[in-house]
């Protein structure tokens, strides 16, 4: 595998990370993490529209993987909602 080379994008959210304090890295850590899976869920969402046969392996691959990304997103979010960060 290549070495990671991130885009200009992925540079900014690295360096906001390593200048967040130990009080905010959870929630930025997480923030940014939650944007990722968002963008994830919904490319496993516009994959499923275009292969809808069940027995379809890339279909059942593509279930799975997004109920694994809404897993995920779930335990931030329920974080946020109750306050806890």
């Amino acid at each position: 595998m290549p070495p990671f080379t991130p885009t200009a994008g992925q540079a900014n959210v690295i360096a906001n990370l390593v200048a967040s304090t130990d009080s905010t890295f959870d929630f930025d850590f997480l923030s940014a993490q939650c944007i990722r899976y968002h963008t994830v869920l919904f490319l496993q969402n516009d994959l499923l529209s275009y292969v809808t046969d069940p027995a379809n392996d890339l279909h059942h691959i593509a279930l799975l993987a997004k109920s694994n990304v809404e897993q995920h997103i779930a335990l931030p979010t329920d974080q946020f909602v109750s306050g806890h960060l």
